[in-house]
């Protein structure tokens, strides 16, 4: 059992550890994108939207935060400024998507929870449309 502990000790240090050292700097400059790549930063666009994340190629690519002038939020993963890979979409009145983006459509496995927490749809998608129910 110690050696166990010692295991998951070690590989938990291991991950935090390196974290660190992946960690993208901040962006210089607050007024354009243009030269934002491999780095961290906040961007508020000119309709109000704003995105907390990672930047690469002056585009969210990585893990980020969008913020809907409407209050719809994505949380997940971003490819040159679309929702790609695995992600949560939370529309104001509460409902949300919990799946798989690619492009920023719904495309493999997704569920649409009501403001509750009640399931109200899952299953396998394809741009944005329902292929299988599961």
């Amino acid at each position: 059992m110690k050696q166990l502990t010692t295991l998951i000790s070690t590989l938990f240090f291991l991950v935090v550890g390196a974290s660190h050292v992946w960690a993208l700097p901040n962006c210089v400059g607050s007024r354009s994108v243009a030269t934002w790549d491999n780095c961290f930063g906040t961007y508020t666009f000119s309709n109000g939207d704003k995105y907390i994340g990672d930047w690469k190629n002056n585009k969210s690519n990585g893990q980020g935060n969008y913020t809907f002038t409407n209050r719809d939020k994505y949380v997940g993963e971003f490819r040159d400024n679309e929702k790609h890979g695995q992600g949560t979409y939370t529309y104001a009145n509460g409902e949300k998507w919990v799946g798989t983006f690619k492009n920023s459509k719904l495309n493999g496995y997704a569920i649409k929870y009501y403001p509750d927490g009640r399931i109200y749809q899952k299953g396998i998608f394809k741009d944005n449309i329902l292929l299988e129910e599961a």
